[in-house]
Parts: structure tokens; C-alpha cells; sequence
């Protein structure tokens, strides 16, 4: 499809930090997949921005390097897309702008329906504020998260999906009302392996269903942390940086 030179590169400012950068195959499927089980909604802007499609990322192949996403709802649009050589995607889930750079895309199908097909990125930017920055809890070394609403409830036990200074995103099997957007929460505690235990109160921002179609969680709730100690705000960097070194290890370029 689409030749190195068509990726053009993201501005320089967007390189500054090397946590905001992703460029091994591993963790910008990872990421992508992530977009995917959100269902989040993608912007593409090409033509030197003149152009535009919303959509949503459908399927990622790791052996063709190729990403399917969703036929647009402009047939204009979709047109002047299949004749674009640089498109510009850009979703900001819980707020983090998350951009990648593509060349040309072709026409494909995805169940029974149109849908568009391009070549992997060789990059992912996420633009994130320190307090904001979240890197996701890594599969084979799980975090939970205890919560206890208020003195008068029972401690509850939950899979964390992201972490970061600011907060936590959790995995939940089924609702929970517990998790109403803008409750206040008595005490959050979660384990961090090599780095210690954070603990502090929380309030809960959005409990947001996800795509159900899979066997994964249905809802996604989002903490943000109060009371956060910087002895507990440095345990939760320690433990960011560490994630974020052995991925990289580990991820071929």
C-alpha cells in the first residue's frame, strides 16, 4: 500500500517525551486493540485537513500489518479518503489525544459492510499531562483495586485496566451502583508490585459500557484519585517508569 516517505512525521513538539511515543509493533497494537474494545470515535482528517470522516477502528491484523476501520457516512468523503495519500487519525479517550500518521487506504469489507483498510502506523503519539498520563496494568501481572465506598460498606475488589497519578481506569464484569458518576469514594487501595501501596479517596468521573460483542468487561469506570500523597504520587511514577521500560524491552522495533 502506502510508502514509508507517505507517513509523514508528527510535529516535533509531540517527540519531546519519549513516554508519549510508540513505535514497536506490540504496544501500538496493544494500544489500537484498545481503541477498538472502547469503541471510540476517530477523526481522519486528510487533504491537508480540509477533509474529514468519523469512524472507528474495527480490527487490527498483526501478520498483514493493516488496520480496518469503518466505512465513513459521507460517500464524497469516502471518495476523496481512497484518493488521499496522508491521513491523520486522531480519538482522545478519557481525554488523552492519542494521533497516528497513515499513507494510503483501500476499500475492503468487514463482516457485510464497506470498510476502509490501511498499513499499521510506524508510530502512535499520546499526548498527556503528567497528572494524566496512564499506562495500562500489564496482563501477566495484574493490579486490583480495593474500594470501600463509605465506613458503612464492604470492601469490593476490582481489575484495573489503566493507572496513573491523576487515576485509575477499572474493568467491571456488570454495573455496579457504587460507580455513580460524581460519588465521592471513602478509600481506593491498589498494590503496586515493586513500587508499594497507594491509598487515598477517589471520585468516580464516568462509568462507560464498552463494546460487549467480545467476552471482556462491560463497563470501564473511570477514578479520579483525591488526597494523593507525593510519597504515593512517586510510588505510582516508579511504577509507570518500570512498565514502561520492561514493554520496551520487550517490543521489537
Amino acid at each position: 500500500m502506502s510508502p514509508e516517505d507517505s507517513q509523514s512525521s508528527l510535529p516535533d513538539s509531540d517527540e519531546e517525551d519519549e513516554r508519549f511515543l510508540l513505535t514497536g509493533r506490540t504496544e501500538m497494537i496493544f494500544a489500537l486493540n484498545d481503541l477498538i474494545h472502547r469503541g471510540e470515535l476517530v477523526t481522519v482528517s486528510f487533504n491537508q485537513g480540509a477533509d474529514l470522516i468519523l469512524t472507528t477502528l474495527l480490527s487490527v491484523d498483526r501478520d498483514d500489518g493493516t488496520v480496518v476501520f469503518d466505512w465513513g457516512g459521507s460517500e464524497e468523503s469516502n471518495r476523496k479518503l481512497l484518493n488521499s495519500g496522508r491521513n491523520i487519525f486522531v480519538a482522545k479517550p478519557d481525554g488523552i489525544k492519542v494521533q497516528f500518521v497513515t499513507g494510503e487506504v483501500e476499500e475492503t469489507s468487514f463482516g457485510n459492510r464497506k470498510a476502509f483498510v490501511t498499513d499499521l502506523p510506524q508510530r502512535i503519539v499520546r499526548l498527556q499531562r503528567r497528572e494524566s498520563f496512564r499506562v495500562l496494568a500489564p496482563l501477566g501481572s495484574p493490579l486490583t483495586c480495593r474500594i470501600v465506598a463509605d465506613e458503612q460498606s464492604a470492601p469490593l475488589l476490582f481489575p484495573v485496566h489503566d493507572l496513573g497519578i491523576g487515576g485509575a481506569g477499572l474493568n467491571l464484569p456488570h454495573p455496579q451502583p457504587v460507580f455513580e458518576p460524581g460519588r465521592r469514594l471513602a478509600g481506593v487501595r491498589i498494590e503496586l508490585p515493586d513500587a508499594g501501596e497507594i491509598a487515598c479517596s477517589a471520585q468516580v468521573r464516568h462509568a462507560t459500557p464498552l463494546d460487549t460483542r467480545g467476552s471482556g468487561p462491560v463497563i470501564r469506570v473511570g477514578l479520579r484519585f483525591d488526597g494523593l500523597s507525593h510519597e504515593m504520587q512517586a510510588r505510582i511514577q516508579r511504577y509507570i517508569v518500570a512498565i514502561e521500560r520492561a514493554r520496551r524491552s520487550m517490543t521489537p522495533d
